[in-house]
């Protein structure tokens, strides 16, 4: 969960910081390279979380220990 946390607030940052630089630039050209970039960046950071969560996904699927039936009679 603390991953999931940290990427969740890196991407939220990610676009923030995109956001701002985009608004500080004077020209179209300046401004398209920037919503390209944040874009890209904010792609990458997606991706990463994905392979991120798959691994720990796999990593606790595979630690488990051995399921246990236990059995219940009924007395009557």
């Amino acid at each position: 969960m603390a991953f999931n946390g940290l990427m969740g607030l890196w991407i939220f940052y990610a676009a923030k910081i995109s956001s701002e630089h985009y608004q500080a630039m004077a020209d179209a050209a300046s401004q398209a390279g920037t919503a390209i970039g944040g874009t890209i960046a904010v792609g990458i950071l997606l991706w990463l979380w994905m392979f991120g969560d798959i691994i720990l996904g796999l990593l606790v699927l595979l630690s488990r220990g051995k399921k246990v039936t236990i059995e219940r009679t009924i007395e009557g």
